[in-house]
C-alpha cells in the first residue's frame, strides 16, 4: 500500500504485527491535507484559530496522538 504518512500510521496503528509502515517519515514528496469548507469566512477563522490554539496549548499533539502514536 503507497499513501501518505498519517494513513500509513494508522493503518499500522490499527493493525498491529501485520502492518509495518516503511519510511513514513521520508516521504516520495511533500502534500497537505486539507478539508472542504463552505465560503464561509466566519467558520474558516473559527477553524483555523482552533487549529492555531490546539497546536499551542498541545492538545493538537494529544488527539494526533490517539490517532497515529
Amino acid at each position: 500500500m503507497m499513501t501518505d504518512a498519517s494513513a500509513t500510521h494508522y493503518q499500522q496503528k490499527q493493525h498491529a504485527g501485520v502492518l509495518c509502515a516503511v519510511h513514513p517519515e521520508k516521504p516520495f514528496d511533500f502534500a497537505e491535507k486539507a478539508y472542504w469548507l463552505q465560503r464561509d469566512m466566519a467558520l474558516k477563522a473559527f477553524v483555523d484559530q482552533w487549529l492555531h490554539i490546539a497546536i499551542q496549548n498541545g492538545s493538537f499533539r494529544k488527539i494526533y496522538s490517539v490517532w497515529f502514536d
